[in-house]
């Protein structure tokens, strides 16, 4: 029988979940306005993804769970292919990633499976790939196919985009001369995001930077 999370409320809960829900326009379910420290607790708490969904919060938990689960990752990939009601906010898709568990042997069958969600008919799911190869997949053997894979996603909503967009940023980051090239095959738009987002990050050389301008 599927668990319900009881939240603590309160004026400031109340505050919190106005501006989550702020940060979420169009999501279908309402926050309840707890930290996200509350809410990595309270997964480690249920141990169970049976979870009723009826916040933000509750989804980020489920899939908390999923992620974090010391299983092998062919059932793992299931339960996260179950995971596609959830994916309702970027809330729940970029507090994911972090919490991935696998086996060092499994890490090849991990990788191609979260490739393989670039592809994905639906534009959270592709985030949700996105942002996890970017987190925990993006290392320069893999840049061969990765900058191709990320370059090539079909983004149509903001938030897929501004995905990409960090991910072009944190590559360039981490490897400008492999990057550098790649930022041409952006669209318009999301070209302009990523260059902003490294022009904001102190983690880039000016010199780095400058270079943008001819990219």
């Amino acid at each position: 029988m599927a668990i319900r999370i009881d939240w603590p409320t309160g004026d400031e809960r109340g505050k919190r979940a106005a501006f989550n829900e702020g940060l979420s326009p169009g999501c279908t379910l309402p926050s309840c306005g707890a930290t996200m420290s509350e809410v990595r607790k309270k997964a480690k708490e249920v141990q169970t993804d049976d979870i009723e969904i009826h916040f933000i919060e509750d989804a980020v938990v489920k899939g908390l769970v999923v992620f974090s689960k010391k299983e092998p990752f062919e059932t793992k990939a299931r339960s996260i292919e179950g995971l596609r009601p959830c994916l309702v906010s970027w809330i729940v898709t970029d507090a994911l990633p972090s919490s991935l568990y696998f086996k060092k042997a499994e890490k090849e069958d991990a990788y191609r499976f979260f490739l393989s969600l670039l592809e994905h008919e639906d534009e959270m799911v592709r985030r949700l790939g996105a942002i996890t190869l970017m987190s925990r997949f993006l290392e320069e053997e893999r840049l061969g196919e990765l900058l191709p894979s990320i370059t090539a996603v079909e983004a149509e909503s903001h938030l897929l985009k501004m995905a990409i967009a960090w991910f072009m940023a944190t590559s360039y980051t981490k490897f400008p001369d492999e990057t550098a090239p790649f930022f041409k095959a952006l669209s318009p738009e999301v070209c302009r995001m990523a260059k902003q987002k490294c022009r904001d990050s102190r983690r880039i050389s000016q010199e780095a930077k400058e270079r943008l301008r001819s990219l």
